[in-house]
C-alpha cells in the first residue's frame, strides 16, 4: 500500500537529507515482519503533496470511554 508522511515527517526528510531514513515494516501481522530502509526518501521517492482533512478528539473526551 501507499506510505504517507505528516507535514512533520516530510519537512525533517528534507532538512536531514541523507541522514534520514525512512522505516517500512510489512506483513506486520505475519510470523515473518520484513523492515524495509530507504535512505533520503525526499531524494529518492516520487513524492505526491495531498491535502487531508484531520479529526482531532481532545484528551479528556477520549479519556471519559475507556476503562483502566
Amino acid at each position: 500500500g501507499s506510505v504517507t508522511l505528516t507535514e512533520n515527517e516530510y519537512r525533517a526528510a528534507l532538512e536531514h537529507g541523507e541522514n534520514y531514513v525512512l522505516a517500512l515494516v510489512e506483513s506486520l501481522d505475519s510470523d515473518a515482519p520484513m523492515l524495509r530502509l530507504i535512505e533520503n526518501p525526499v531524494g529518492k521517492l516520487e513524492i505526491v503533496e495531498r491535502a487531508a482533512t484531520a479529526y482531532t478528539v481532545a484528551r479528556s473526551e477520549w479519556l471519559r470511554f475507556v476503562s483502566d
